[in-house]
């Protein structure tokens, strides 16, 4: 449902918007999607799964997701440090 193009408006990428409860506060992560037939004789959108991003220390490659913590500074302290 996240990944529909009519939520997301877009082909290519989704974003779908994250809530943690801890905080109140939401983020949002980006990731590639793709196009597939569905059972039905339509398509469907589904994330990718392959990529070339790597990390240092995990085998193999994969697709990336970008997480977006720029709404979540100061949720809790107030401030972006905690020594204010």
């Amino acid at each position: 449902f996240a990944v529909s193009p009519s939520v997301t408006g877009r082909d290519d990428a989704a974003t779908v918007r994250i809530h943690n409860t801890n905080t109140g506060a939401v983020l949002r992560a980006t990731f590639p999607v793709r196009r597939i037939a569905a059972d039905d004789g339509g398509s469907r959108v589904v994330a990718r799964v392959d990529g070339d991003c790597e990390i240092a220390g995990v085998p193999g490659t994969g697709a990336p997701i970008r997480l977006d913590f720029s709404d979540t500074q100061g949720k809790v302290t107030g401030s972006l440090l905690p020594s204010g």
